[in-house]
């Protein structure tokens, strides 16, 4: 019969195997091991690069994953990636079939998932269809390789997962549907071909992950029971109303805002209070303030600062939280940097499409 787009699958392509790209994978017990044979000619792998090593720093920079990749395809030593490859790939979710010798490989730039703005399931909706751009992006240029395996790793699961990184497993399967059925039938058709059994390999480099990830596969790229972890949490930096406290000591604190400073043990948080005391109070106490779901890349208006009141009233860039000071790192409105407390912080709209996008990205400081 015919298979309607909307209904085509590509995970019956799909097994886990238990190494990267490289084939290593790395254990608590064993350290980095080479658990499988390198990529020959006919196995394309993916390299989860970064836009500005991309576009300015070059390979030689590069570190962790992409710095072995890098070594493996013989241009560590190189100061920029071929013009091919800089003029494909300018923003996230882009990506370039590049061959190296007798090496194949896709750089994709993953979206930076603590860039979604807002929170609840429309933040989850938006991080998951940035993640299917970037997969789509990937299937389209494996067309192009020759290859008929495909060696891909988890988009986005490392420093960029951001708060997301808990539902990383599930997003990934859910993700890679989306991109799949986002492809026209005659892609469709070809992948399914190309893959044929098990030949589309998501690699997991490291083994503490391989549960979640299988298990996450078993249910089809669907949440685990009990929802989407991200829309029962709360991050550093963002604001919360307190409720529900009914010692005599602490009550007077219902209906205060709160800047959430960490998760603790037993679905409770370490909070910095209106006083500038700390506390630790039950999620079912906390609850997101209007506003107060800060993120790095956000904008937010600034106001009630006593020293700096000129800056009251307008927008700065939120670059990163730090965990050393409680504080957001700014960029305010005439460029100037600052700390400043979440508390004098309100979540703005996001600015006009046709604006430059800054490529700096955020520190991963959460």
């Amino acid at each position: 019969r015919i298979i309607l787009m909307s209904e085509a699958s590509l995970l019956p392509c799909l097994g886990i195997v238990e190494y990267g790209v490289l084939g290593t994978q790395f254990s608590a017990e064993k350290g980095l091991v080479q658990a499988a044979c390198e990529p020959g000619s006919e196995i394309t792998i993916v390299d989860p690069a970064g836009l500005p090593f991309i576009q300015k720093v070059g390979p030689s920079k590069a570190r962790g994953a992409s710095g072995a990749i890098y070594e493996w395809l013989g241009i560590k030593s190189d100061a920029a990636f071929p013009e091919a490859v800089r003029e494909a790939i300018k923003a996230p979710c882009q990506a370039k079939f590049q061959q190296y010798g007798d090496h194949k490989v896709i750089h994709v730039v993953g979206p930076n998932l603590h860039t979604v703005p807002g929170s609840g399931p429309a933040a989850l909706t938006a991080a998951k269809t940035a993640l299917a751009r970037a997969y789509a992006s990937t299937f389209e240029e494996f067309l192009s390789s020759g290859s008929t395996v495909l060696r891909l790793l988890p988009i986005s699961g490392g420093i960029f997962a951001g708060r997301f990184a808990d539902d990383i497993p599930w997003m990934t399967f859910a993700a890679i549907e989306e991109a799949f059925r986002s492809l026209g039938a005659e892609m469709q058709a070809e992948l399914v071909r190309r893959f044929g059994e098990k030949k589309l390999e998501l690699c997991i480099f490291g083994e503490g992950a391989l549960p979640e990830f299988k298990e996450a596969f078993a249910r089809g790229g669907t949440p685990p029971e009990g929802g989407p972890k991200v829309l029962a949490k709360l991050w550093p930096g963002v604001l919360a109303v307190i409720s529900g406290l009914e010692s005599e000591k602490a009550k007077h604190f219902n209906g205060t805002v709160c800047t959430v400073l960490g998760d603790e043990a037993d679905s409770k948080y370490l909070v910095l209070l209106e006083t500038g005391a700390k506390a630790t109070l039950p999620l079912v106490s906390l609850a997101l303030a209007e506003g107060g779901a800060l993120i790095p890349g956000g904008r937010a208006t600034v106001s009630g600062l006593q020293k700096g009141e000129q800056y009251n009233g307008t927008v700065a860039e939120l670059k990163a939280w730090s965990k050393e000071h409680c504080k957001w790192m700014v960029k305010l409105a005439d460029g100037n940097k600052a700390n400043l407390p979440a508390a004098n912080l309100r979540l703005a709209p996001p600015p006009s499409e046709t604006g430059a996008p800054d490529d700096e990205f955020p520190l991963d400081l959460f």
